[in-house]
Formats: C-alpha cells, sequence, structure tokens
C-alpha cells in the first residue's frame, strides 16, 4: 500500500476500490512500529551510513576512505545525488579512463563496497541533459556537494578475487561473516 502525505498530520492510503481513506499519524505511527516488528533481522543485518562531500573532494576515493573507516566488509550504494566538475570514467569495455570537464549532475551512482575492494558505477548528466556513465574511479572532483547513503550488510564478507576461466578480472566473492 502507498501513501500520499497531505500534511504532517495526515495520509491518504487508496483502498481496494480506489477510494481514499484517511489516517491520521498516530494510526500511521502504529502500522509503522508493526512493521518494524514483524522484521527484526532486517536492522540486525543491514546498517545505514549517510554522509556528505564538500567541494573539490574526491567522490570514489572519498567512499573508498570512508568505507575503510567503518570497517564495511560487505556493502551497496543506496543512493546518491550531487554534482562534479570533473569526472574520469572507465567506459564499457575499455582499458583506458575518459575525461570529462564541466559541471555535472550525479544521476546515479550504484555498487558494491568493502574493505576489500569496490565496483561502482555512475552516471552523469550535463547541462544539456546528455548522459553518459560508466565505472566510477579516481579523479571525479565535487562540485558543490555529494550526499551518499551506503547499506552495510553485517552477515557476509565481499571480497574481489580472480576466478579461473571467467571474465578476466577480480569479481565478487561472497562469503559468511
Amino acid at each position: 500500500m502507498s501513501f500520499l502525505f497531505t500534511n504532517p498530520k495526515k495520509c491518504v492510503a487508496p483502498d481496494s476500490m480506489g477510494q481514499s481513506n484517511r489516517l491520521d499519524s498516530a494510526h500511521l505511527q502504529e502500522v509503522s512500529t508493526r512493521l518494524v516488528r514483524r522484521t527484526p533481522k532486517l536492522e540486525a543485518y543491514m546498517k545505514p551510513h549517510t554522509f556528505r562531500l564538500r567541494p573539490a573532494q574526491d567522490l570514489f576515493d572519498s567512499i573508498e576512505e570512508f568505507v575503510k573507516q567503518k570497517n564495511i566488509q560487505a556493502g551497496c550504494v543506496l543512493s546518491s545525488v550531487g554534482s562534479l566538475t570533473h569526472a574520469t570514467l572507465r567506459l564499457a569495455n575499455r582499458n583506458t579512463y575518459n575525461e570529462y570537464e564541466g559541471h555535472f549532475e550525479i544521476v546515479s551512482i550504484t555498487g558494491t563496497v568493502s574493505i576489500h575492494g569496490s565496483h561502482i558505477h555512475v552516471a552523469i548528466s550535463d547541462g544539456e541533459g546528455v548522459t553518459t556513465g560508466g565505472h566510477l574511479v579516481s579523479g571525479c572532483k565535487v562540485y558543490t556537494t555529494a550526499e551518499i547513503v551506503i547499506a552495510e550488510f553485517e552477515d557476509v564478507i565481499y571480497k574481489r578475487e580472480l576466478l579461473e576461466n571467467d571474465s578476466g578480472y577480480e569479481e565478487l566473492v561472497v562469503y559468511s561473516a
């Protein structure tokens, strides 16, 4: 069921006939509490981290440093917004990096992170809305801000290993914690 918030004290929940049932904040809090009580293991295994980068910080290096400081053995980038003045990307099936100068919006970042190695992709768009994306590497400089949300998974460990008869790259291997 989805909720459309109309003001801080009320929200609207469509019923099965498409009619709206008004719910007050006390009822909504009760529903939220019941949902949390039904999923106790989610909280035990997934720990959220949110942080912000400032102008001129390196996007990839800062994410890697945060992962090391928090000793994150396994995680993923859930969300990120912000902007860049310089981008360095490794595009698909290339061994070299492409450099981009200008002002770019971070449209999306996704990937796995670990103190044992991360694999992150980014999509950026320019002032005309032209979008490009690829592997996030060192060299992407924050323009105004970058807000990053990472989920840490405490029941597994991510490692990168070169596997026989595979892609030729160090690939993700998941271990129990």
